[in-house]
Parts: C-alpha cells; sequence; structure tokens
C-alpha cells in the first residue's frame, strides 16, 4: 500500500498545483478590477465636487477610494481626497469630520497653504454654523 499512498500523495499535490494554476491569473484580475473600481470612486468624487452635487455621495465615493486603493493611492491624490473629503463634510454642516478630514492630510503635506486655509476657514466657522447663506 506504500504505492497507493505516493499515487495519492502525487494526486492530491496535483490538485494543489492545478488549484493554484487557477487562482493566480483569478487574483490578478480581481487587484485589477480593484483599482479599477477605486479609480471609477475617485473620479465620480472630483466630478460630484465640481458640480457641488450630492455631497454625500462626495463622501461616500472618497470612503470607497480610500477602501480599495489604501496603499496604492499616491500622497498627492491620497491629500485631494481628504479635501474634497473636507469640502462635501463642510457642505452637510459636519466641522468636526471635516477638521479630521483635513487633519488626515496635514500630516501627509504639513506644509500645504491650501489646506492651511481651510483649516483656518473651519476655524471661523465652527462657532456659529449657521452662517451659510448659500
Amino acid at each position: 500500500t506504500g504505492q497507493d499512498q505516493s499515487s495519492s500523495q502525487k494526486n492530491t499535490e496535483q490538485l494543489f498545483t492545478n488549484a493554484l494554476e487557477t487562482i493566480e491569473p483569478l487574483l490578478s484580475h480581481t487587484q485589477l478590477l480593484t483599482t479599477l473600481a477605486g479609480s471609477l470612486y475617485e473620479n465620480r468624487c472630483v466630478v460630484r465636487c465640481t458640480l457641488q452635487s450630492d455631497w454625500e455621495g462626495v463622501v461616500q465615493d472618497a470612503d470607497a477610494c480610500f477602501t480599495l486603493l489604501a496603499s496604492s493611492l499616491s500622497e498627492t491624490r491620497t491629500i485631494e481626497l481628504h479635501k474634497l473629503r473636507a469640502t462635501a463634510l463642510m457642505e452637510l454642516n459636519r466641522p468636526l469630520d471635516a477638521k479630521a478630514a483635513l487633519g488626515k492630510a496635514k500630516l501627509l503635506a504639513p506644509h500645504d497653504d491650501s489646506l492651511n486655509t481651510m483649516i483656518q476657514s473651519l476655524d471661523i466657522s465652527e462657532p456659529n454654523n449657521n452662517n451659510n447663506t448659500e
């Protein structure tokens, strides 16, 4: 029965080898699809923010992009997404959340003047959040 055991082990190894050969290309497709989905969320986030519509959608798209693209986002894209997210949160009258988003961007770009300006505008408007006249 030693030969049966050896044959069985070879069959098992072949099954695992075949499984790996099937799984590997699918994983690369999955990564590609994840990257594509993340980029689509990022683009929709930018468009919605530019159109100044669906601010909640801007926040959700930015969050989805961060989740899908996490470590593959460049520093510049990460900062811009935090800015878009903060802009939407300000429009949704959620200044503390906006400040948190800007704080994350500030960690990546401590000397970014546009971030400083956004944070200062939040500091100015925070005491009375009902000053939106638009």
